[in-house]
């Protein structure tokens, strides 16, 4: 019993020491904005929804498409708030 709870108590130890699953490293969350920005500019402006189809898509109380979702991101980032 006694060798049991020293193997438990070293275990906890070097796991915490070790930290299994570490998770990204700094350089790769600093780098995620930047990545963001790439792929925001991979699609092409012609793809965006029109200003009266989103306000459409918006005021119908059915589920938003894809579509309306992704310009709904995309004017987000811009800094767009709905009208009140």
């Amino acid at each position: 019993m006694f060798l049991a709870v020293i193997g438990f108590y070293f275990t906890a130890r070097h796991l915490e020491k070790v930290k299994i699953g570490g998770g990204p490293t700094p350089q790769q969350v600093q780098a995620v904005p930047d990545i963001q920005k790439e792929i925001r500019g991979l699609a092409p402006p012609e793809s965006r929804m029109t200003d009266a189809a989103f306000e459409a898509a918006m005021a119908d109380p059915a589920p938003l498409p894809n579509a309306a979702i992704e310009e709904w991101n995309r004017r987000r980032q811009e800094g767009w708030r709905p009208a009140a």
